[in-house]
Order: C-alpha cells, then structure tokens, then sequence
C-alpha cells in the first residue's frame, strides 16, 4: 500500500472514531477500556506507520509469495469487520472466549492422551522385546539370541520407515521448522 512519507495520524471516520473508543462495556459510549482511545495510541501510531510505508514488493517476490497461505491473528480492522463489530451483541465476545478456551483444553487434552498412548505402547514394545531375548537367552545359544535380537530391532524400524515412506511422508522431518513458521503466520502449501 503506498502512502504519503507523514507519519500523522490519519483522520477516521465516523465508524472508525465509534470502534476505536468503544468502552469495554461494549454499548458504544466513550471510554477509556481500550489503550487505543487515546491520542496518539497504539493503532495510531501503527496505522501512521503502516499508511508511510511504501510498498517495494518485486514481480518474483509476488511469484513466491504466491505459493504462501499468511494467517492473520492480528484484528482486522477494517469498515466491514467495524460495522459487523459495533453490531455484535455483549455477550459474543465472551461466547467467543470460551470457546476458544475450551477448544484449547480439550485440544490440550487430547494431545496428553496421545502422549500417553505412544510411551505406553513404546514400553510395551520394549518390554516384548527384552522378554524375548531373555527367554532365548535361556534357551538357545548367544549367537540365535542376537539374531533373534537384531530380526526384532530390524522389522520394528522397517515397519516404522514404511509407515512414514508410505502412509505419512511429512512425519519424515521433526516439524520444529514448521511449526514455527505457521506459527510465525506462514503455510506453505
């Protein structure tokens, strides 16, 4: 977006001035429940700055970001996203909240019970594992132990390297990078 190089505050409008210094009781009075309703404050100061910077973006780099989904977790504001705001009624703010809250928790949940699920099967495997070869340690020589050993080790990552080949190619990596990325607002698609 281009802009003019000022760094002053742009005139709002009419909409703009009534959700800018919403109070936090939502009824559209004037208040002082949001750092912003002050002179000078953060969405002045980041839409000044935004509004004077010009936009340098070249064809390739369009081209590559062109293959990135951005997620935006910042607020848009904007006169839609204002008019359908200004109209919400009290209590959708907080039913939001708590969904969110409870989406959180049981997402929260459901990864411990997965966790939970992959060290217990993790134990078990191992625990077979060292069960077998102690009892073939007892009957059979040390060589058909460490074969049966080796056999054991080997088809349990075989199976493990199928599953990721096959089934789930993406788990190849750790994520971490991934991760990180979407969390910084990047999907690479």
């Amino acid at each position: 977006v281009g802009g003019s190089a000022s760094m002053e505050a742009p005139v709002h409008t009419d909409l703009e001035t009534r959700f800018l210094t919403r109070s936090s009781g939502g009824n559209g009075d004037s208040g002082s429940g949001f750092p912003w309703n002050k002179e000078g404050g953060i969405i002045n100061t980041l839409r000044g700055f935004l509004l004077a910077r010009p936009s340098r973006i070249t064809p390739e780099e369009k081209q590559l970001l062109g293959n990135v989904e951005r997620l935006d977790y910042d607020d848009t504001i904007n006169e839609p996203h204002m008019k359908e705001h200004c109209t919400r009624p009290r209590n959708a703010t907080r039913n939001e909240a708590i969904a969110r809250w409870a989406i959180t928790s049981i997402i929260g949940f459901l990864t411990g019970v997965t966790a939970f699920f992959i060290v217990f099967v993790a134990r078990k495997v191992g625990e077979w594992k060292f069960e077998t070869v102690a009892d073939s340690l007892a009957k059979d020589s040390r060589f058909v132990t460490f074969l049966k050993y080796t056999s054991i080790n080997v088809s349990l990552a075989l199976c493990a390297s199928l599953l990721v080949v096959f089934v789930e190619p993406s788990a190849a990596g750790s994520g971490i990078p991934e991760v990180k990325a979407y969390l910084n607002g990047s999907r690479w698609r």
